[in-house]
Order: structure tokens, then C-alpha cells, then sequence
């Protein structure tokens, strides 16, 4: 057995080059020929390892290659096939890769016309080493690059990658590292952690692209080496002047054209992602003499089709050309500003003189109906005779008051005034533009309302009692500076917490009330009544009411009302053929009823034995209040049997008692 072995094994290594064709194997700038017998690497489990391979015509005449196959278990050839037809010293070149899914040695064999090598692998015990891509696929690390995608430049992305032991042996991480470059390894490495069987250890990789297009590096493991790449995508904004939507593109190059000394001027621009994602804004700078950083900061994320507006101001003190940089997400734009001999114009403000600017010339707060004039000046600060421009104002509050200066040639260090004033038609913010020549400046005031009038609430009521009517009017201690609006609230706070009574309230329903004033009127009117009537109801408690202009009130006016006896609205009675029927309406503003005491009268005015009849309504009345929604009103129906005859009863008196007292009716004939 043993020499059959070493029979075929003796036969396995038979030469394995010809005469026609050599085998060599491609490696760095020499290649090295190949025998009869080719090792390849030590794998690892489901890892390729890929082998170039050249096949070359050796003779001085044109050979077909009739046989170009590859055998065993886990290995496979690409990048050449058979038939094909070689020149003399020509040469085709092929990959064989080997991909050995579990521990173990492996055997093939490399066939070509009139060569045949004996391929071998060894699958050793090893990590796998994953990459968790953003979609969320993960995929084996092998000869495929890992893609890191598009990345503006600038930014960055992250791909997490795994150590896995899908082994039954502990192993070690092996040394991880990356080739310097735009590729970098982020937190913590795992490298010469012990994993156990079935564990598995994580790190980061970052890319940041420096520029724009592919950008590679090698993710070294060990002795193995994987292809890191991603593209690196410029910053995909345009520029635009004042608006993205309808601006001038802006180019290399931008003048604020002729500036007068001293007057700041500004440029606004509008930066546009025209892109389908979000980018980020990661420069926003503005350099040169009398330049003003931009109204806006990177970095700042636009969102797909936003927009970052902002505006660049000059303002430059001396006559001369001065030049600027503004530098926005990769845009360079050269800034130049001319600034020429002009007139000065200033505001003499109650603060102080300030140069008219882009800051409004704020006229402060006035009356309406009042006025404010402010001063002006056109100074002469240069060497030469130069003529006042054109003045005036928009049309609204602001008016020119007295001479305008408009053509007036002014010598070196002249001036010239004029004035304008303010006088608000109505309340709020109120603005005009004045007009120097070509220039604009923003004037602004405020109208102030006249303030408004103090009410003095006046109540009447005759008697501080349940079921009454009383009423209240409004006067002012000055005539009202103008027209308006206020009203009166009615509340209540019962004896008892918690009881309501809906009776309390105006006779036009509701507990407010509201009034109108006049300019010059020192009185209010209620719908043309000087006068509001109001209802006390027919509970027990406190009224309160008060009179209410914007934020001034009247001191609060309370009404006690006291507990009372019960009060009687209305008694009736009727016969009936075997009884008598006992009616009685009114109000209890303690909601305390209890006892009820009837007593009956014959003909001749006497009290039909027994006598008074008393019932206990304590519980009644109790429940009745308790769901009732009329305050104290309440509707008493009494029935009484008759055994006899009825008609012989003439009349009937009531008591009804609460905590108040006792409250006796008149007697009621029949």
C-alpha cells in the first residue's frame, strides 16, 4: 500500500513544462516559473486567496492552447479559457483562487496543454472579518473592495466592521491597521483581543476624503490585505446675488461699484444646494479692509434644494479702491469696492449726531395726532465743491419741514440743514424712506394711543337682597382722550363653596357687560344707556363687580347678600272631589328648607281640627337644591285627602322654615 502511494504520488509530480508553453506565476516584477507542484498560502475558512498565473508560448512559432481547467474542491480559475491561440512568445494570463469553506488540507490540479500541476491548501483555524455596511448588508472581506460610497469633501462616513470566531477554538484578533491616507481607523482596536468560540469584537473605519474623486487605502489584517475605497465629492453649491430663485450668478469676481465714504453698503447673497441630499456649508469667511464679516456661520447643514442667504458689508472711510476675499464652501470670490468724494449726511438725534446708514433714524414714540420734527445735516468733509442731491421723502407720516438744500453747492467743510417731521396717523410702527440722490435711508416712529381713561364704577341697589334688581354705570374723572371700549364683570362667591346661581347675572344675560366711550365724554354708555341693569339672584353670598378699560380697573365692589328667610312668591290652592291641593313658589337663598307647616280653615274662619300639619321636607328640599340649576327657586305641590267634604275647607296658611327663620303666608281661600 505504502509504495502504490509513492507510486502516485511520483506520477502527480511529473514535469510540468514543455516544450510548447511554461508556467510561471505572476509576483511583484519577477516572475517565477511554477513546477509540478504549487502551494498555495495558508487560508483561513471561507477567506479566498487568489494566485496569478502567466502562461507563455516558448517556441518561435504560433501554438494553440487546447486545454486551460482547473480541479479540486474550492478552487476556480478566471480571466482566460480555452481554445486560444498564442504568437510566438506570446502569453495569456489567468487567476486561480482558492476558497475553502471549513479547516483542512486541500488538493486540485492546474491542467493546460502539455502542463499539469498539483495544487495545494492548507484551511487553517481563523477569524472572519466582516464589513456592516450602511444599508445595513454585511458582506465577507475578501478581494472585493469595501466601498465607502460618495462623501463630499469635508465630511466624513463611518463602516463598522467585525471579528468573528466561528470557531470552536479561542483566537486571536490579528494586528489591524490602515495605510495613511484619507482612510482612518476610529475608537478602540480589537487587535491581540482573545475571542472566544461563536464571539466577536468590532472597530470603526472613517472615511474623510481630502479631494475629490477615488480615494483607496489598504485595511492590513494580519498578513492579509483588503481594498478600502470611496469617492471623495466636491461641495456641490452654487452662488447666487440676492436670491437663488431668481439672482444673477455670481462668479470669480464681485464689485460693490462706487461707495461714498463712510456709508456702509451691502451685498446679499444666496447660496444653493442643487443637490438631492443634505451637504454642509463648512466655510463662510470675508477678509479685506472694511469688509464685515457675513450675517451668517459655518458650518451649517442645507438641506436638498435649501438655501443659506446672507449679506457682506463694505464701508470704507477714504477714498480708494479696496479689495476683499469671500470664501464660501469652496467658492472663492474676489470682493472690490471703489469708494468716491461725497457729502456726509447726518441726523441730529436727541443721543447724539449719527452719519445716516444702514440703522433707521428712529423719530422715537409720539402721540397720534402730535408731531416731532428732527434735524438734518449735509456736511461738506471733502476738498472740492460738490452740489447737495436731490432730497425727499416717500409719502406717509414723514414730511419735509421748511427750505430743502436739494441743488445747493456746498465749498469744502460747508453744510447745509433741513429738517423733517414725524406725526402719526395711528398706533404702531410707522416708517418712510428718505430719498438722497440714488441712496436710500429708513426713517422710523412710533404712534402712541392717547392713554386711556380710569373707570369709576358706580352701583346702585336699593335693597342688598335675593330676587332684586340693581344697576351700574361707568364716569371718568377726565373727558377720554379719545374713543374706546371696556366692560363690567359680575362674579359671585356663595355662602356655601361650590353652590351656583345662574340668576346672578345682567339683564342682558351673562356676568360681563360691555360699554363704549367717546372722546370728550367724561361717562360711558352701555347700547345707549347710560346705565346696565344686573340681577342678585336668589342665593346667598358675595357680589362682586368691577369695571375693566385695557389694563386699568376699578377698585372691586362688593354686594353681601345675607341669608334670608324664605321668601314667597306665589300661593295657590285648589279643591279636588276627595282632597285638597296646596301650591307654593319662591326662593330659599340658604337652600336650608326643612319643616312645613299647613293648617286649614273652615268657613267660619276656624282652624280645622287637627290643627297645623308639620312635615319634615328636610331630605326633599336637600335633594332638590342638589340637582336643581335655578339657584334657590324652587315649585312646592302639596296633596291632602279629604275623608269628609271638601268644600267645608275655606282656606290654608303656610310656615316654611330655614335656617334663617320662619316665613308665614298670607291665608289663601279656596
Amino acid at each position: 500500500m505504502t509504495c502504490w502511494r509513492a507510486a502516485a504520488l511520483l506520477g502527480l509530480l511529473a514535469p510540468a513544462a514543455y516544450a510548447q508553453f511554461s508556467l510561471y506565476q505572476v509576483s511583484g516584477t519577477a516572475d517565477v516559473q511554477v513546477g509540478a507542484l504549487f502551494g498555495f498560502p495558508t487560508a483561513y475558512p471561507s477567506m479566498p486567496e487568489a494566485v496569478t498565473f502567466l502562461l507563455v508560448n516558448t517556441t518561435n512559432q504560433t501554438q494553440t492552447l487546447t486545454l486551460l481547467s482547473v480541479s479540486g474542491v474550492g478552487f476556480s480559475l478566471t480571466g482566460a479559457a480555452a481554445p486560444a491561440t498564442l504568437q510566438a512568445g506570446g502569453s495569456v494570463q489567468f487567476t486561480v483562487t482558492f476558497l475553502g469553506p471549513a479547516v483542512g488540507s486541500y488538493n486540485g490540479s492546474l491542467d493546460a496543454t502539455g502542463i499539469s500541476a498539483m495544487l495545494t491548501a492548507n484551511v487553517a483555524p481563523g477569524l472572519t472579518y466582516e464589513a456592516q455596511q450602511a444599508s445595513g448588508a454585511t458582506s465577507t472581506l475578501g478581494s472585493a473592495a469595501v466601498n465607502f460610497g460618495n462623501v463630499q469633501v469635508g465630511s466624513n462616513t463611518t463602516v463598522i466592521f467585525l471579528a468573528v470566531n466561528q470557531t470552536t477554538a479561542t483566537l486571536t484578533v490579528d494586528t489591524v491597521s490602515v495605510s495613511p491616507g484619507d482612510f482612518s481607523l476610529v475608537g478602540p482596536s480589537p487587535s491581540g483581543t482573545p475571542l472566544d468560540p461563536q464571539t466577536s469584537a468590532s472597530f470603526s473605519i472613517e472615511f474623510s476624503p481630502t479631494a475629490a474623486g477615488t480615494r483607496t487605502a489598504a485595511l492590513s489584517i494580519g498578513s492579509r490585505q483588503f481594498t478600502l475605497t470611496g469617492t471623495g465629492v466636491p461641495p456641490p453649491f452654487s452662488l447666487y446675488l440676492t436670491s437663488c430663485s431668481a439672482g444673477q450668478p455670481v462668479g470669480t469676481q464681485f464689485s460693490f461699484g462706487s461707495v461714498y465714504p463712510n456709508l456702509p453698503d451691502t451685498a446679499t447673497f444666496c447660496l444653493l444646494n442643487a443637490t438631492s441630499q443634505t451637504q454642509t456649508m463648512t466655510v463662510l469667511s470675508v477678509s479685506g479692509p472694511g469688509y464685515s464679516p457675513p450675517t451668517a456661520a459655518a458650518p451649517e447643514p442645507v438641506k436638498a434644494g435649501g438655501s443659506v442667504i446672507f449679506t457682506v458689508t463694505f464701508e470704507g472711510a477714504t477714498a480708494g479702491t479696496y479689495p476683499g476675499l469671500l470664501d464660501v464652501a469652496g467658492l472663492s470670490v474676489a470682493l472690490t469696492a471703489n469708494v468716491t468724494p461725497a457729502l456726509t449726511y447726518e441726523a441730529q438725534l436727541p443721543a447724539g449726531t449719527s452719519t445716516l446708514g444702514v440703522a433707521p433714524v428712529n423719530f422715537g414714540s409720539v402721540l397720534v395726532g402730535s408731531n416731532t420734527a428732527v434735524g438734518f445735516l449735509v456736511v461738506n468733509q471733502t476738498a472740492a465743491d460738490l452740489t447737495v442731491d436731490p432730497i425727499g421723502i416717500s409719502t406717509g407720516d414723514f414730511s419735509l419741514l421748511g427750505p430743502n438744500p436739494s441743488g445747493t453747492s456746498l465749498g469744502p467743510q460747508a453744510s447745509a440743514g433741513f429738517s423733517i417731521e414725524f406725526s402719526p396717523t395711528a398706533a404702531g410702527t410707522r416708517t418712510a424712506v428718505l430719498l438722497i440722490g440714488s441712496r436710500q435711508f429708513t426713517l422710523t416712529g412710533t404712534g402712541v394711543s392717547p392713554p386711556l381713561p380710569t373707570p369709576v364704577l358706580s352701583v346702585t341697589l336699593d335693597q342688598a337682597e335675593s330676587a332684586q334688581q340693581g344697576s351700574v354705570s361707568v364716569t371718568f374723572a377726565d373727558a377720554a382722550e379719545s374713543d374706546g371700549s371696556g366692560s363690567v364683570t359680575l362674579s359671585f362667591e356663595a355662602q356655601t363653596p361650590g353652590e351656583l346661581d345662574p340668576g346672578i347675572a345682567f339683564a342682558a344675560g351673562g356676568q360681563t357687560v360691555n360699554f363704549t366711550f367717546n372722546q370728550g365724554k367724561e361717562e360711558a354708555s352701555f347700547e345707549g344707556a347710560a346705565s346696565a341693569a344686573f340681577q342678585t339672584g336668589t342665593t346667598a353670598g358675595t357680589l362682586t363687580l368691577q369695571a375693566r378699560i385695557g389694563n386699568s380697573v376699578s377698585p372691586p365692589q362688593s354686594v353681601v347678600i345675607a341669608p334670608a328667610v324664605i321668601g314667597v312668591a306665589a300661593v295657590t290652592g285648589a279643591r279636588q272631589t276627595s282632597g285638597l291641593t296646596v301650591n307654593v313658589t319662591g326662593f330659599d337663598n340658604t337652600r336650608t328648607a326643612g319643616l312645613l307647616s299647613f293648617t286649614f280653615y273652615n268657613s267660619a274662619g276656624n282652624v280645622i281640627p287637627p290643627g297645623a300639619i308639620n312635615y319634615d321636607s328636610t331630605a326633599a328640599f336637600g335633594s332638590y337644591f342638589a340637582g336643581s340649576g335655578d339657584g334657590g327657586q324652587f315649585a312646592l305641590d302639596a296633596y291632602f285627602p279629604v275623608s269628609g267634604d271638601p268644600s267645608q275647607v275655606s282656606g290654608f296658611t303656610v310656615q316654611l322654615v330655614n335656617s334663617a327663620g320662619t316665613a308665614t303666608t298670607a291665608r289663601v281661600n279656596y
